[in-house]
């Protein structure tokens, strides 16, 4: 790819990217490497390399607060990734980070040298380091016995640092015969902890699978990917060649539709002479091969074999989940080949995180919303035509009844990637997702951070828009979705009360049963009506800077 750019009207692969963003950075076009970068992760925001970059490329243009929130993220995710250390380190200059002992210390246990800020300000090292850095050496060594001893200390002077719980696990499972009980125990407790943790979360699974525990094991494998999508702490642990790689997708690709500047065009040696002279451009074609998605539902198939749950219980729940009475609608969306039958009725998904409402409200007030949450579901199921759903999108025992994976509960396209996979479950019984009612905040349910297409200081726009679409296209909305906000604390009150609002604005507009009387008033009301006179009264407002042009629209 270094001679060529980017074949036109087709997505780029994961290696084209990462070559023109490398060289964009070493070139300083850092917004070029952003937008490029974020419009990535928009697709894979599991792909840790790439947000790093991304990362550099905020930390270029001077967004130190953002570039830092970025590191904290990775690092959050992968302990022992010491490029996220650096750059913590380096966002951290401007204000006050650099007096940080566990920054400077997780650098240094990681074999890196002090940058800057560090240097100049002369912090000191913590008394773990040492330990940890030994413990480390020597596992990498074989040294076990010698890397247990330093990591138990290690970890008794440090107990709420994640590296120094990852480096004793670790040194645990790299034994010839692991304490399996006491592993399993102490990754459990890490897990809960960090939670994000990739490598925590897949030596978990191993503990679980080796003890027995197949289904959760293999649902904790399956979030581990997708916080890690290039499988970069899988192969660190295990190699390359792990027994649990088909999990992991093999080929990445997006749309990339950003021109490519000519000072970074021609650092990779692109000919430009035999063109038009105007920058490279990337794909202007969005959404013509959706199975490109390399983390979406066609590429997820390859699980579909592992033991979650079995096909025949799922029919017999569809009842539970989609009732509703009257025949199916007919389908109002034109999509081309993606397209399903015009046949298929409607369902209102209720979509939320149980682990999003509980850490925001606690356990009785998600006990409490979700009890009004299905309270809607009730309403809306006496609508004619209409059956509603509610979705805990990260709750394993909700999602395998579908046949769907558990999305991370902080993943905006993971939950994406389990609505897509819900619409497909529901095609198959004679459903469609037919409108989306997103349940909390973005605490609750995170918003996609999509590329900003303006040139304005705001790095990134958050929105909803991709979860009203399949795939990746999301310009293009296959149904309605809206999202109903809680407060700014944790009193469930305010989303509680909305609920229970919408839930009697249901009941109230059930159909009432006419006499024939009343039947044959309507009629001859419908008969006798003008033609062409509006049942209803349309309604508009807009800005005042538009006041001419909404006039012309609204007439």
């Amino acid at each position: 790819m270094s001679h060529q750019p980017p074949f036109p009207k087709r997505p780029w692969s994961r290696d084209d990217l990462t070559e023109i963003l490398q060289t964009a950075l070493r070139v300083q076009e850092y917004r070029f490497a952003r937008q490029i970068a974020l419009t990535w992760l928009t697709s894979y925001p599991g792909d840790l390399p790439v947000e790093w970059m991304y990362g550099q490329a905020l930390l270029g243009e001077g967004h130190l607060r953002q570039a830092e929130k970025v590191a904290r993220k990775l690092i959050a995710r992968d302990p022992e990734y010491r490029e996220a250390q650096e750059l913590l380190a380096r966002a951290g200059a401007s204000h006050g980070l650099a007096e940080d002992p566990a920054i400077l210390g997780s650098l240094l246990a990681l074999g890196g040298e002090p940058v800057p800020p560090f240097l100049e300000g002369g912090a000191q090292a913590p008394s773990w380091v040492s330990p940890l850095r030994d413990a480390r050496r020597a596992l990498a060594a074989g040294d076990l016995p010698r890397a247990e001893v330093h990591a138990r200390q290690a970890l008794s002077l440090a107990p709420d640092l994640p590296l120094a719980a990852l480096t004793h696990l670790r040194v645990l499972a790299a034994r010839d015969d692991p304490p399996r009980d006491e592993l399993r125990t102490l990754a459990a407790h890490a897990h809960q902890r960090w939670p994000e943790c990739v490598a925590c979360t897949l030596l978990l699974a191993e503990a679980l699978m080796a003890g027995g525990d197949a289904d959760q094991g293999v649902a904790l494998l399956h979030q581990a990917a997708a916080y890690d999508v290039t499988a970069q702490v899988a192969r660190r642990l295990w190699g390359a060649e792990h027994p649990y790689r088909a999990l992991w997708p093999r080929r990445f690709s997006a749309v990339i539709e950003t021109p490519v500047p000519a000072r970074v065009a021609a650092a990779l040696g692109w000919n430009l002479l035999a063109g038009s002279g105007e920058p490279v451009a990337g794909s202007g074609q969005r959404g013509a091969d959706s199975k490109q998605r390399g983390a979406g539902s066609g590429q997820r198939a390859a699980d579909s074999k592992q033991p979650v749950t079995d096909s025949g219980e799922r029919e017999a729940d569809s009842g539970q989940w989609a009732a509703g009475s009257g025949e199916p609608v007919a389908g109002s969306r034109e999509r081309g080949a993606g397209n399903r039958p015009a046949s298929l009725a409607p369902v209102y998904v209720l979509l939320t995180t149980r682990r999003g409402l509980q850490e925001k409200y606690g356990r009785a007030g998600a006990a409490v919303l979700e009890a009004a949450m299905k309270e809607v579901v009730v309403a809306v199921r006496r609508q004619p035509d209409w059956r509603a759903m509610l979705f805990f999108a990260d709750d394993p025992a909700e999602t395998t009844r579908y046949g769907v994976k558990p999305a991370a509960a902080d993943d905006p396209w993971a939950i994406k990637l389990a609505l897509a996979d819900l619409d497909v479950a529901l095609g198959k019984r004679g459903l469609r997702i037919g409108a989306l009612l997103i349940v909390g905040g973005p605490q609750v349910v995170p918003f996609h951070s999509l590329p900003n297409p303006t040139d304005d200081p705001d790095v990134d726009v958050p929105s909803d828009n991709p979860y009203a679409t399949r795939d990746e296209n999301y310009f293009i909305p296959e149904w309605p979705v809206g999202r109903l906000p809680g407060g700014a604390g944790d009193n469930p009150a305010p989303l509680l009360g909305a609920l229970q609002a919408i839930a009697a604005d249901h009941a109230a507009r059930r159909p009432r049963q006419l006499t024939w009387w009343q039947r044959l008033v309507a009629w001859l009301e419908g008969w006798f009506r003008p033609r062409g006179a509006a049942a209803v009264p349309g309604f508009g407002f807009s800005a005042e800077v538009w006041r001419k042009a909404s006039l012309a629209v609204y007439r």
